[in-house]
Formats: C-alpha cells, structure tokens, sequence
C-alpha cells in the first residue's frame, strides 16, 4: 500500500503533449551526449577530428527538429550548450524535460535551456561569426503599451529594401534574445520593427542599452501591478462583458469557441484574445499564473445546466482557492461547445488539486482539463478526472507559419526529386 501512496505522489500532475514519445527521445540525447561530450570542446581547437555541429544537429533532431543549440565559450577548457526553441512556443514543456533529464558532465559543461543573458561583446561576436553582421550599426526606440508588452523599434541605415530587412532580421534574432534573455524578451517584448531613419523627436539608444532599457521598462510595467496577490485582494472591481464571434469552423482548440463570458481582469482577455503571446508574469508580481477550466457543456436540461448551480460552482471554487491563500476565481464564459471559468494561482500544483477536488466533488463532466493561458504552456493541461481523454490540442506541427513553411519545404523537395 506504501509503494502505491510513492507512486501516486510522483506522478506529475500537469501533463504535456506526447510527452511519454518525447520522454524516450530525451533519454536517448542525453546518452549519445555523454558518450561524447569529452570529444566536443578539443574539437573547436582542432586537436581532433570530430565534428561537434553535425553531431549536435543530427543527435538533437532526433528528439525535434524545431530545437536549437548554441556552444558558446566560457573558457579554453569550458562551455555552455545553450538548447532552446526556434519560434515553438508549445515546445517549451520539451525543453524543461531536457532539462529535467540533464545531468552534470564534469566542470568542462553548464547547460542552459532557453538562451541566458551574456556580455554584449560576447554576443556582438556570435552574430559576426554566424551572420557576418554587425550589431554596432543598430539604434533603436521603444515604448510600454496598456498590456505591459514593450513595442521595439530598430533603425539601421540600410534597412531600405525588403532583402535588407530580412538580414537584419537574422542578424538581431541572433543576437537579441541573448542580451535580453530569452525569457524576459518573449514574456515581455511586443511588436518588433525595423526602419532606416530615426523617427522624428523619439529619444534613441545604440543596441548595447537594450538590456538596461528593457529592465527599466519591466520595473515601470510592474508597478502598475497589484502590491499583493489576487488571492488577498478585497474587492476587484465590477465584472465586465465580452462578446466573442467564433469562427464556422471553429476546432475548438484553445478557448476558440467563446461565444461570451464576464471577467473582473480585462486586460487578461484582451492580452489572450489578441492573437498575441501572453505571459503571466506581465499581469501579477507574485508569480501566479492565469489559467482555466475548460469543460464540455452539458445537455439540455441537466442540473448542471442550470444557472444557480453555476454560481455555486464559482463560489464553491473561489472559497476553495481564496481561504488557502491559493488564488481566486476571475471569470467565467460559455462557448459554442465547451464552458470555461478563469482563474489566478499562486502555485500549480497545490491550487490544481484544490479546483480538482471541488470539481469531484460536484460531479463535472468527465470532459474536462485546466488549462493554461501562458503561451510557453499552451500544450500542457491537469485532467480533472484520472481517466480524463486527452484535451483537443492545436496541430501543433502544422499550423500557421510553420505548417506553410513546412508544405513549402515539401514541395521543393518533390521538384528536386523530379529533376533528379
């Protein structure tokens, strides 16, 4: 009985797409690193003749071919593997199970999974070597806007064409997101732009104050926040309505069927609704997260469909969260097939168990996950019940820019299969 109580509470609570598939892929990497990780760092002072990008390339596809990987120097006898994503978002849960499943390698290694903040002249280098470019030529301008997302405007004087624009574009997605921090820049950057002239009076900086301009904004978006957590908070203001027109061929992925719901936070929507990254940490000091349930609708005429039953529902989960100091209940929406009520918690698992079990104990539909608003935790979920389906996910592989990207690639791969 003992060793079934061990098991259970090992057993993660928050769950990620084909996370078992990928769990052997991981295992598999970290054995093929290992075996050859003293053969990498002589091999960049040619005292050997192995090939440390190729190995890499090829043993890291084979977990994803969206991951990526940086060496960079630390010393002549060290160096970091930096893994990340390319512009995946949803892989994130993949990088934290690399990183999980990492394991010291001597003094020679540190690993780091999503691209740490280094020295500008560090990182000037890795973009000539990789892009020949030159980030001393950059200006920029920025600004904070009522989302707590900081807008980046860059200025290089030969960003006049379209062809030069795309390079400059390779050169600072080398670069950028190593003097920011990957992290702090896709939690906290907007839009990005590029353009060849200093826009009027706007004040500019060389590229080399990104890091202390972004820390600057981040500590003025913070202050507009809550000074305590939303679970202490008396009084959050009145309840606000929003519509929502779903599209016909709605995949009921996501909340993409939202007909209409009523929130007490906004600003929380609007960030989620827009189509652009959301991160929990641009909303709360306190490290919550902002998440949802998302649940089948029931039948007509079931109890459950009844609208004082949901409000005891609401209540019976805001209690729930707000008498442990766990977060609070701030709002709730009915779609075209599935219902949603959102919620602020402090930490994942204790307030997931807590919604998990006034779920039970009312009895919901075995249909139901909470799910999270972050976008780096777009492809993870808690079942509600134990044998609780999977939630309907994007097509993830396929979707959006890289779906085309990936068609595309297919299609010059059959021509040149013809012509051959």
């Amino acid at each position: 009985m003992q060793k079934n109580i061990k098991k259970t509470e090992k057993k993660s609570l928050v769950q990620f797409y084909q996370e078992e598939k990928y769990s052997k892929r991981v295992d598999a990497f970290w054995k093929a690193f290992r075996e050859n990780a003293a053969l990498i760092i002589p091999a960049f002072h040619q005292k050997n003749d192995f090939k440390p990008h190729q190995f890499l390339d090829r043993i890291l596809r084979k977990v994803h071919p969206d991951l990526d990987y940086y060496f960079i120097p630390r010393s002549i006898r060290s160096m970091d593997l930096v893994i990340s994503i390319t512009s995946r978002v949803d892989l994130y849960p993949l990088v934290d199970l690399m990183w999980k499943k990492c394991r010291t390698i001597g003094r020679s290694w540190g690993f780091c999974f999503q691209r740490p903040r280094y020295d500008y002249e560090l990182i000037k280098l890795l973009v000539e070597v990789r892009t020949k470019g030159n980030l001393d030529e950059y200006m920029f301008s920025g600004s904070l806007d009522h989302l707590n997302r900081i807008n980046i405007l860059f200025i290089h004087k030969d960003a006049t064409t379209i062809e030069n624009k795309y390079k400059a574009i390779d050169e600072l997605s080398e670069g950028i997101s190593f003097l920011i921090g990957e992290r702090k820049q896709r939690a906290w950057v907007g839009s990005l732009d590029i353009i060849s002239q200093i826009p009027g009076d706007e004040k500019v900086y060389p590229i080399r104050a990104l890091p202390k301009f972004i820390d600057e904004k981040v500590e003025e978006a913070r202050k507009r926040l809550p000074k305590e957590p939303y679970a202490t908070i008396d009084g959050m203001g009145e309840w606000v309505g929003i519509d929502f027109e779903p599209p016909e061929d709605c995949d009921y992925t996501g909340r993409s069927d939202m007909v209409t719901m009523c929130t007490m936070l906004p600003q929380i929507i609007e960030s989620y609704h827009n189509g652009h990254s959301f991160y929990s940490e641009r909303f709360s000091n306190f490290n919550e997260t902002f998440c949802y349930l998302k649940m089948e609708r029931w039948r007509q005429n079931d109890e459950m469909e009844n609208e004082e039953y949901k409000i005891k529902l609401i209540e019976e989960l805001n209690m729930g969260l707000r008498k442990n100091k766990m977060g609070m209940v701030i709002g709730a929406g009915t779609g075209l097939k599935y219902a949603y009520i959102d919620f602020v918690i402090s930490n994942i698992p204790r307030g997931g168990r807590i919604i998990q079990s006034k779920l039970r104990k009312f009895k919901i539909t075995k249909n139901a996950w909470i799910m999270f608003f972050d976008s780096s935790m777009e492809a993870k979920w808690i079942n509600v019940y134990d044998d609780t389906p999977p939630p309907v996910l994007p097509d993830f592989e396929n979707r959006g820019f890289f779906g085309v990207e990936k068609k595309l690639n297919k299609l010059l791969e059959k021509k040149v299969n013809k012509k051959k």
